[in-house]
């Protein structure tokens, strides 16, 4: 399962919506861009650009811990401090 938040601004913090899909290609469909373009951007394999400036993904499930918490580049470094 895979947990997408939807910004109101680039800082992302301000939270404007948040969704739940059993697939990222349906969370792809709902912004409108190409799974592969997700996908790569989850992965860190290219740079947000575009609606990605205004989201994070991640992904949960029921062996993960994470589920229903948002892990950006600064939840990661602030988890990694506790």
């Amino acid at each position: 399962m895979w947990l997408l938040t939807l910004y109101a601004d680039t800082a992302q913090t301000s939270v404007a919506a948040t969704w739940r899909f059993h697939r990222m290609k349906d969370a792809a469909a709902v912004l409108g861009i190409k799974p592969s373009q997700l996908s790569n951007t989850y992965h860190e394999l290219i740079r947000k650009r575009g609606i990605l400036e205004y989201c994070a993904i991640s992904k949960c499930g029921e062996r993960r811990a994470t589920c229903g918490r948002v892990l950006t580049a600064r939840g990661r470094q602030n988890a990694a401090a506790k």
